[in-house]
């Protein structure tokens, strides 16, 4: 197969089994130079085009047209796409006034939980960490931008009910099927999918299961917590679904008792589900 993407000589040559290793490496290499000489959108557009390939190829996989390792290409689909975001929330924190807007603030934070998410999945993975160890370093430092600005927060944990979990492999309950979550099979990462959730409590918490359900101080009047995110549709792999996707967040307003800790009949406004771009 040749691949037409454009102003790119590396993804113009035919990619197999033998050659995805040295393509990915010097794609990675080429993005890192970049990003050493403050070239961001050239840093951009090769994640951009490498991630096509990905999808392209993934794609590929269920008609058997390529001789291809693809659980490799989803890796580095997955570390592109890290790698993209990271760009992105670099870029935002350089600026001054970053920390200014109560919106950006809060699109930022997704975003880097996001990119460290993917990273942290495809670093597993990786023979040479050397760059992406430089990388790590850098979020730290990001994190700090925040912890300076806005302290170590406070943040939601859901208590959900749900009536059994499917696997999104073999389509079985996951209590009875063969595979594990979070391994990758055949160019598809494993993970259950909940039948008939609903969500019956939530609560405060310091450590949270997932990080981008923050609690801001603008989001706080009185004993009364408004808009706060308690639950998002992430996953490592969600950016290979279609080209133009949204992630969607579900929103409550509630009143704080005195345990800290929220029922299903303290909501104010009751769940709303709200999308949210996410293409940086």
């Amino acid at each position: 197969m040749r691949l037409a993407i454009k102003n790119q000589r590396i993804l113009k040559t035919k990619i197999n089994e033998e050659n995805l290793d040295e393509v990915t490496y010097k794609y990675f290499h080429d993005w890192y130079k970049s990003i050493i000489n403050k070239k961001y959108e050239r840093a951009k557009k090769l994640c951009i085009n490498f991630i096509k390939f990905c999808k392209t190829t993934i794609k590929l996989s269920s008609w058997g047209e390529l001789n291809i390792n693809y659980n490799k290409v989803l890796i580095s689909a997955i570390l592109f796409r890290g790698l993209q975001e990271f760009v992105y929330i670099k870029e935002r924190t350089k600026n001054k006034k970053w920390n200014k807007s109560n919106k950006e603030v809060e699109y930022n934070w997704i975003i880097l939980q996001d990119c460290k998410d993917r990273l942290d999945f495809a670093y597993q993975y990786l023979t040479e960490t050397e760059i992406i160890d430089n990388v790590l370093n850098e979020i730290q430092l990001i994190d700090k931008l925040f912890k300076v600005s806005f302290g170590i927060g406070k943040y939601i944990s859901p208590e959900i009910l749900i009536k059994k979990s499917v696997c999104n492999i073999c389509n079985e309950d996951v209590r009875s099927c063969n595979h594990i979550s979070g391994r990758i099979y055949n160019g598809k990462v494993c993970y259950g999918l909940p039948v008939d959730p609903s969500i019956r409590a939530v609560s405060l918490v310091d450590v949270p299961r997932d990080l981008r359900c923050r609690i801001w101080g603008w989001q706080i009047e009185g004993t009364m917590l408004k808009d706060v995110c308690i639950m998002t549709s992430f996953a490592v792999d969600d950016f290979l679904n279609q080209d133009e996707y949204q992630k969607v967040g579900i929103f409550c307003s509630f009143v704080i008792n005195d345990n800290e800790i929220f029922s299903e009949y303290e909501f104010i406004n009751g769940v709303n589900n709200q999308h949210y771009q996410a293409n940086p």
